[in-house]
């Protein structure tokens, strides 16, 4: 369910991002920023808090992995960081990027805008 709808939040981010008319597309941004993200993460977040700072069943799932991944793309493309904003969202990013694997990638991944 939470895959699903952070899916829903990334085709609205890119239909954003893919927009050519800059009128529009600061139309959508803002938007995204004040309405979508806000909607989705509040929901997101109190998921996350009725199972002990993740998104489902309490432990961690590749559901995490996926939102996660996907949100670090966010600054890029719409300059807005879920961490900055959502504090249990933080925790979350915080674990995932804590894994030995991911921790590891992360430290030496090349810096790109998306």
């Amino acid at each position: 369910m939470v895959v699903g709808a952070f899916g829903d939040l990334a085709t609205d981010v890119s239909r954003c991002f893919k927009m050519e008319v800059p009128s529009v597309k600061e139309k959508l941004k803002e938007i995204l920023i004040n309405e979508t993200i806000p909607f989705y993460m509040k929901k997101i977040e109190n998921l996350m808090k009725k199972n002990g700072g993740y998104l489902a069943n309490g432990k961690l799932s590749w559901a995490e992995l996926y939102v996660v991944g996907y949100s670090s793309s966010l600054s890029g493309l719409i300059g807005i960081n879920l961490a900055e904003k959502y504090p249990a969202f933080k925790e979350l990013e915080e674990k995932v990027h804590s894994l030995p694997g991911i921790k590891e990638w992360v430290k030496k991944r090349p810096e790109t805008a998306i």
